[in-house]
């Protein structure tokens, strides 16, 4: 990558590319040993600890599990080159787990995910000492019900409603196919009006 720097982190056949232009973190490549870098995006099931087998993985790998987070490395590579605070937000439940991470000086920010979503007053309630772990939700969905309870606790609070901790994973996906479709609908109304106007 033109401009960019490399930097050591862990074997030989990794590295961390950053691109970088007066100090502004513009982009990111990160190359392991493995076909897939550990936790994948955060749009798949790796991240929750589901693995695809033909991957020849079936868990996440130790060194995630132990450290609760998915990029923590990765963030430390980052962080050696970065000139600005790295935040990492993916797989933290532990009051204990977020201090260890950021005493080990690899990250600087932590973001909160899910867990905010099932208890948008998680954030203050660790950091008060009020409880250890945030909530996990996803531990009881089925995954590809994931996304669809998630997004549909988000349509209640844009509503000025709290969670609905006992939705099920099978009502949330009914009911975000139900809103989905009624979207798309106005969407491509208003696509077909737009047209219309336009002749």
């Amino acid at each position: 990558m033109s401009g960019g720097q490399t930097v050591a982190s862990g074997t030989a056949a990794s590295g961390l590319c950053v691109s970088n232009l007066n100090g502004l973190l513009l982009s990111v490549q990160y190359r392991t040993n493995r076909q897939v870098t550990p936790g994948g995006s955060l749009e798949q099931p790796k991240v929750v600890g589901i693995s695809v087998k033909d991957e020849g993985e079936d868990k996440l790998p130790e060194s995630t599990i132990k450290r609760e987070a998915y990029f923590v490395e990765f963030a430390g590579a980052v962080r050696a080159v970065a000139r600005m605070p790295v935040m990492v937000t993916g797989g933290f439940r532990t009051a204990s787990g977020m201090v260890e991470a950021l005493a080990g000086e690899e990250l600087d920010l932590i973001g909160i995910g899910r867990p905010l979503i099932a208890d948008p007053s998680i954030a203050r309630r660790l950091i008060a000492g009020e409880v250890e772990k945030a909530p996990t939700p996803e531990a009881t969905l089925e995954v590809f019900h994931l996304l669809p309870w998630f997004y549909m606790q988000i349509e209640r609070m844009g509503d000025g409603m709290e969670p609905d901790l006992t939705l099920s994973g099978q009502a949330a996906a009914e009911q975000f196919m139900q809103l989905e479709t009624t979207y798309m609908a106005r969407l491509l109304e208003r696509r077909g009006a737009d047209q219309v106007g336009t002749r």
